[in-house]
């Protein structure tokens, strides 16, 4: 047997790792779902349209709902990135450093790198905004 023990902790942050991993998945499928019940309308309407021999409207009006456009990157996407990764990265190294036995305590300096990269982030933010100006 061994003295694994589970508390709320560990579950609420499996349930956060899992949400962290699955939202990107999640938003995709709404999207894709409300494209496909845009496309579904548009051809009920012009089915309808042509059951009653109403001239149909051109496609290429329909095109931003069909085919969206690509979006332009934010460009203050990394620097939002930086700030959550290095937030939650120094409050989850003051909650172990906390939490943690003492013979364990050395473990708190884990999430260290996601520190770094929150703060290389917010660099590369400064740097790009400096430059695109």
């Amino acid at each position: 047997m061994s003295n694994w023990r589970i508390s709320i902790g560990d579950l609420i942050f499996a349930i956060a790792l899992a949400g962290v991993f699955l939202t990107p998945a999640w938003i995709s499928y709404l999207q894709y779902r409300a494209r496909r019940r845009s496309s579904e309308m548009i051809h009920q309407e012009r089915m309808a349209a042509m059951g009653k021999g109403i001239p149909l409207p051109e496609l290429s009006n329909f095109a931003p709902i069909l085919s969206p456009q690509p979006k332009h990157p934010n460009p203050q996407a990394s620097l939002l990135t930086g700030i959550i990764s290095l937030c939650a990265s120094i409050g989850a190294m003051i909650v172990m450093f906390i939490v943690l036995p003492l013979e364990n305590r050395a473990f708190w300096i884990l999430p260290l790198p996601l520190a770094l990269i929150g703060i290389g982030l917010m660099i590369y933010y400064v740097l790009f905004r400096r430059n695109a100006k």
